[in-house]
């Protein structure tokens, strides 16, 4: 199955138009990842009349059905609490935990969080890139919290201390709720400088600095029409030297600035104009600023535009202005990089990172909100002539091709697949440590692995966890499948006696020390590969042997199926298409109602949840972790019935002593002879339990109750 990646938190108020930078990103990246053949959800607020997707074709999700006003979002509130009124007083309580400050904003964004596991349930996603870290990105956070990994695209919210909560909280304040909220995150990638504030609290690693995209082989397209034509068909005069400038209006964008410079253009006798592009509100501000300054003949005013009436305007004025004067700016913006890709000359501040926008041979740093310069540099560009202006032109170009998003969406996917990796990685040993052991291995060797890390890592080098293998007859000539290989310790052996075995497994780290492993061993017929079962590419009927040892009570733990049987039967399923007729599945698993589940902790890092009806351990779980009960085991009868509902009807359980992760002996479920022989001569008597079940060894009804209590099943299932 192809990644499926979710685009949420503050897309906007609703998908164009208004054409606004959030939501045109969003759907820049959305229609490339759906190109390069993954697949995209995007939620906004709701769709208008007009709505315009940019050719994204995603699949999309609205909270309301037209624009929401007090009662929709009233009724919004109410439909979503009833809904799941559980969750919704977890998420508040979250909430007010690291921001003690209750307001109508954090009631009715508890209600999106049950919304947002809705969409989550829905479309299934691999990965949340959530637009800015604001209150929905929390929500989101915690709704996928140890289940779904979560990447920020950050702006200014973080440092800016007139945003957002940062207004009403103190600095200690401050520091426990971003320390909080950014760390819910698998990554932070903050745009150029918007990235110093979640530096402030992640260490480096965890952020990725960047910038913003753009659809630069759409603004290089050309056009049929010439400059003059161009004007024309926006009622704009021929004569003038027109400086272009989009954004919202408001007066961080700088309109202001940017009309009071041609005013003192205009006294000093130069033909300057100014287009400004905004959207649907605080237009009028700006005209009545034109009237004071006397530049109304000057300034051409223009709202909601289309990529299609942008690139046109782009086309037709000589330069662009980018004047924003708050800590809000982010450099790179969608904005300047379109007007860039066009190929305009800018004049921009010293604001944040806007001045890595010019190289010295594409335009102006002026200091910030000194309208005096701006008009300086504006009449320099006047003065150039078209040659120079022609050159400044392709080196605005060439600076903006760079954020292509056919570029930056590759490079974003490729830290998704490492987030991933990473987030999906399970071991006895921390993380930490396995990249630690892999940088001993790649700097000393072996030897020097050996020496450090003897018996850790699960055992790696014992090879006695696919001792199994003798129940079933291999020969040279089989393809295997280790689902959920780990770190190679049946993927290792098996290779010693097969033709081929390929190694899945979701971790990138336990893939690449099996990969280092095989190639000291000098197994050439070992193939790697990251991923999980669902995701498995490979062909139908490829294999003669399926492994799944200590996974299928995991495949669960995914909110792809409505409940975790759903998803083991869907497992079982892909495993009987992938098996050549007359192949094996072999599966290792614990006993649901094995005795030892009284003094072991279950799956779900609580105790007895396995002993538990699915009901009462799914509320307890909830409960206490917070998320549903989904590592499910099953008693003999269990797994049989399940197997055959997954379409193996030929199945053999057998008893692996001393459990399936070390079987040094298989004992046919039904033989009690073989079974009153592992239990008499095999078992220590070091404790008082094991002296006891050699004691009861010798009554057949006592064996069949302790084999209905046996840690741990080995099953053979065949197609």
């Amino acid at each position: 199955m192809p990644l499926r990646i979710l685009i949420s938190g503050t897309t906007g108020e609703s998908m164009p138009p208004p054409y606004a930078g959030v939501q045109n990103v969003s759907l820049l990246y959305g229609r490339t990842w759906k190109k390069m053949g993954y697949e995209v959800g995007i939620t906004f607020v709701y769709r208008p009349e007009n709505a315009d997707d940019l050719g994204a074709n995603a699949e999309y999700f609205f909270e309301y059905k037209s624009r929401p006003d007090k009662f929709k979002k009233l009724f919004f509130l109410i439909k979503y609490f009833f809904k799941n009124p559980f969750l919704y007083f977890r998420l508040l309580q979250s909430y007010l935990r690291v921001c003690p400050r209750l307001n109508l904003e954090v009631i009715l964004y508890s209600a999106y969080g049950v919304y947002i596991k809705e969409v989550i349930t829905t479309f299934k996603p691999d990965i949340i890139l959530v637009q800015a870290a604001l209150i929905k990105a929390f929500m989101i956070c915690e709704v996928a919290k140890n289940k779904i990994p979560v990447v920020f695209n950050t702006y200014a919210e973080v440092h800016d201390l007139n945003m957002g909560v940062n207004k009403n909280l103190t600095e200690i304040q401050r520091a426990k709720y971003w320390k909080y909220f950014l760390n819910m995150s698998s990554l932070v990638i903050g745009m150029d400088n918007c990235s110093v504030g979640p530096l402030m609290y992640l260490p480096p690693e965890r952020v990725k600095v960047f910038y913003d995209t753009c659809d630069y082989t759409f603004y290089r397209k050309e056009l049929s029409e010439t400059k003059e034509e161009l004007r024309k068909s926006f009622a704009l005069p021929q004569d003038q030297f027109l400086v272009a400038m989009t954004g919202a209006f408001h007066y961080r964008k700088g309109h202001d600035q940017l009309i009071k410079a041609i005013a003192l253009l205009k006294k000093q006798g130069l033909n300057v104009g100014a287009v400004v592009i905004g959207g649907n509100v605080g237009l009028e501000k700006w005209q009545d600023l034109a009237r004071i300054e006397d530049v109304s003949d000057r300034v051409h005013f223009f709202q909601n535009f289309s990529e299609d009436q942008k690139l046109r305007m782009y086309r037709c004025v000589d330069t662009y202005a980018n004047l924003s004067n708050s800590p809000r700016s982010c450099g790179l913006d969608l904005a300047l990089l379109e007007a860039m890709s066009a190929g305009l000359p800018i004049v921009v501040y010293d604001n944040g990172a806007l001045p890595s926008a010019v190289n010295g041979k594409n335009g102006f740093v002026v200091p910030t909100a000194n309208t005096q310069a701006v008009a300086m540099a504006i009449k320099k560009l006047v003065l150039k002539s078209p040659e120079e202006r022609g050159q400044m032109s392709e080196e605005s170009s060439k600076i903006a091709s760079k954020t292509d998003v056919n570029l930056t969406a590759e490079i974003k996917l490729r830290w998704f697949n490492e987030v991933i990796a990473d987030f999906r990685y399970w071991g006895k040993a921390p993380k930490e440590e396995l990249e630690k052991a892999l940088a001993v291995i790649e700097r000393d060797g072996w030897g020097a692995f050996l020496t450090r890390y003897k018996d850790e890592f699960d055992f790696t080098f014992d090879e006695n966890r696919a001792d199994w293998r003798f129940v079933i007859p291999i020969s040279k000539n089989f393809r295997v499948l280790d689902a959920g290989a780990g770190l190679g310790r049946i993927s290792i052996p098996l290779a010693r006696v097969v033709q081929k075995v390929i190694a899945l497994d979701q971790s990138s780290l336990r893939i690449k020390f099996l990969k280092m492993r095989a190639e000291k061993e000098g197994l050439k017929n070992i193939e790697v590969c990251v991923g999980n079962i669902f995701d498995a590419p490979f062909e139908k009927e490829s294999f003669d042997l399926i492994v799944m040892n200590g996974l299928l009570e995991w495949v669960g733990a995914t909110d792809r199926f409505r409940d975790p049987r759903r998803a083991q039967l869907e497992s079982l399923r892909i495993c009987k298409d992938l098996l050549k007729k007359d192949g094996f599945l072999y599966i290792g698993i614990e006993n649901r109602f094995a005795l030892s589940n009284l003094s072991a902790i279950d799956h779900s890092d609580l105790r007895f949840t396995s002993y538990m009806p699915r009901l009462l351990a799914n509320v307890y779980t909830r409960l206490r972790k917070g998320k549903r009960y989904d590592t499910y085991t099953y008693t003999k009868n269990g797994y049989q019935k399940l197997l055959q509902e997954g379409g193996f009807g030929d199945v053999n359980f057998y008893l692996p002593y001393p459990g399936y992760n070390l079987p040094r002996l298989m004992i046919p479920y039904d033989n009690l002879n073989a079974l009153t022989y592992a239990v008499r001569s095999l078992m220590s008597s070091s404790s008082k339990k094991r002296r006891l079940a050699r004691s009861l060894a010798r009554w057949p009804g006592a064996l069949r109750l302790y084999r209905y209590l046996f840690f741990s099943f080995g099953i053979v299932a065949r197609k």
